[in-house]
């Protein structure tokens, strides 16, 4: 009944994500079209950076997670939460009013100082957003969650079409206006989580005790979340310091392409964390392998996606042609960064290995980092940093799941393990042929194979969903 409850909901999710890929793929692909890869890079920067404003949160928002996971609403010790909420919104404030004196007295360019004004300006919008919605998520009201990212969405590619519209489309125009957005939702977020900020607070000691246990909880969490989210696109960051604006555009639209595949998986994984938090122990083998299974079903079906981005990008994104040389090694990245998204991070941080995927993380990240700078220093070439990216990641996915399963019988992984190196080869096989029905026929025998394989586990999953 459980397992009935949880993976209705994260089909709930699931359905909403899907609305908000169609309006990723819009602003995905019209954006970098009509922009140019340069001006496209500017604004892909932005992005960037933008991802890793939570730091300065200071792992306020994952310490609630980690203490409230499973709370019931009603039950949320308010006071403390709102004392401790005010104080760590006072800093964030603080720190972006610095930040703006700093940005006056850099020696930088126009539009690199816009775009670091504006991510400063971020930083308190940021610490509030993932405060109130951390603490929706550890009451499992995803509802809420929803309707915030998806209103958050859809604001945003409406605001890209009117500036698009008026003709004034470039990445000053869109930075700005991303900003506003942001604006907007963060109010709304403090109209719908007006409980945990306003009315009776709780003392300044006991919002600072609040505070001081939750960071000192999360903070290695969020690093090591933040260190998740750099090893997969530090390649994006090597080809940013060393190719020029023109490569980084190219380069950073087809990482975007990972993005509209791991939507789902991403959101999921983090509505899947307070669940996690309500079963029993004894079954999380089961309901690991379960979910496993739904990842990579998901991602290896997703990854047919390649058909309309090769017809786009060759008929019409002429400019972006040159993606096509290592689109193909980053869209298999996406089997392995499903897993880390739906799996691997939230069973770390429902059963408290934050410490061990902090230590995992950073040995990864080093790793990665010196791998690809000699690569890319001893071969200049974006394809195979894109190759060996890829596969960094896949054997860091490996390791961390060897870690964490390590009271379990290590045999289903080795075996799925192989699976994927197998469907991975085979759609990079098909992605280099010369006709694209030929990547059809090579790629979906590849995966007639791949269920075949797997067509026990698949039958269980079936059951799981019908009771």
């Amino acid at each position: 009944m459980k397992n009935r409850t949880n993976i209705k909901k994260l089909l709930i999710t699931c359905f909403v994500q899907g609305f908000i890929l169609l309006l990723s793929v819009l602003s995905g692909f019209v954006l970098p079209e009509k922009m140019g890869p340069t001006n496209y890079g500017y604004w892909q920067v932005y992005l960037f950076y933008l991802a890793y404003l939570n730091i300065f949160g200071l792992g306020f928002n994952d310490g609630l997670a980690l203490t409230y996971g499973g709370y019931e609403y009603e039950k949320l010790p308010y006071k403390r939460i709102r004392a401790s909420i005010r104080l760590i919104s006072l800093y964030s404030i603080i720190i972006c009013v610095l930040g703006l004196i700093l940005c006056f007295i850099v020696n930088i360019s126009n539009i690199n100082k816009l775009i670091f004004a504006m991510l400063v300006i971020n930083i308190p919008l940021t610490c509030i957003q993932c405060i109130i919605l951390t603490l929706f998520l550890s009451v499992t009201k995803t509802g809420l969650y929803n309707v915030i990212n998806l209103l958050l969405k859809i604001f945003s590619v409406t605001s890209y079409f009117i500036v698009l519209y008026f003709g004034h489309i470039s990445s000053v125009s869109l930075i700005c206006v991303d900003t506003l957005v942001r604006l907007i939702i963060t109010i709304l977020c403090i109209f719908l989580g007006r409980k945990f900020i306003f009315g009776e607070s709780g003392t300044l000691k006991e919002g600072w005790t609040e505070l001081y246990t939750n960071s000192k909880s999360g903070i290695q969490l969020t690093i090591a979340l933040i260190i998740s989210m750099l090893m997969p696109v530090m390649s994006r960051w090597i080809v940013e310091q060393y190719e020029s604006m023109e490569s980084y555009g190219i380069y950073s639209f087809a990482m975007s392409l990972l993005s509209l595949i791991l939507s789902f998986t991403n959101v999921l994984g983090t509505v899947l964390f307070p669940l996690l938090k309500r079963l029993d122990p004894i079954s999380t083998r089961k309901n690991y392998y379960l979910y496993c299974l739904v990842s990579n079903l998901f991602v290896i079906f997703a990854l047919f996606l390649y058909i309309p981005l090769y017809y786009l990008i060759q008929n019409i994104m002429i400019q972006y042609t040159p993606a096509l040389q290592y689109l193909p090694f980053l869209l298999i990245m996406c089997i392995p960064l499903g897993r880390i998204q739906l799996l691997i991070i939230p069973f770390y941080k429902a059963y408290r290995l934050e410490k061990d995927l902090l230590k995992m993380n950073i040995i990864g990240l080093l790793i990665i980092f010196i791998s690809l700078v000699a690569i890319h220093a001893i071969f200049k070439s974006i394809t195979l940093i894109a190759l060996f990216s890829s596969l960094f990641i896949f054997i860091w996915t490996f390791a961390a799941e060897m870690h964490f399963t390590n009271s379990f019988d290590s045999k289903p992984i080795i075996k799925r393990t192989i699976f994927d190196l197998i469907i991975m080869f085979i759609f990079c096989l098909a992605c280099f042929q010369s006709s694209i029905l030929y990547f059809c026929l090579i790629y979906s025998l590849g995966v007639s194979l791949y269920c075949f394989l797997q067509k026990k586990e698949i039958k269980e999953l079936l059951f799981e969903i019908k009771m």
